[in-house]
């Protein structure tokens, strides 16, 4: 079984009008990063937009599949 790092966990601060409405929010968070031929990691600061959409709550859960830490 190939070896997965941990997922990275980010928190989006949203207001009770972006949650009825809806909204695209800018997220920086940062990650492991392999380097080519290596077994070494780096941590670099990403952003990605993420769409809140209406009827989202405090316990929605979205996933970014490929965006995460590189094991």
């Amino acid at each position: 079984m190939a070896h997965r790092d941990e997922d990275v966990i980010v928190e989006v601060e949203c207001s009770l009008h972006e949650f009825y409405n809806g909204a695209l929010k800018e997220v920086h968070y940062q990650r492991k990063q392999l380097f080519l031929g290596s077994s070494e990691r780096k941590v670099i600061t990403e952003s990605i937009t993420v769409q809140v959409k209406p009827g989202y709550s405090e316990e929605s859960q979205l996933r970014m599949p490929g965006k995460g830490n590189e094991a």
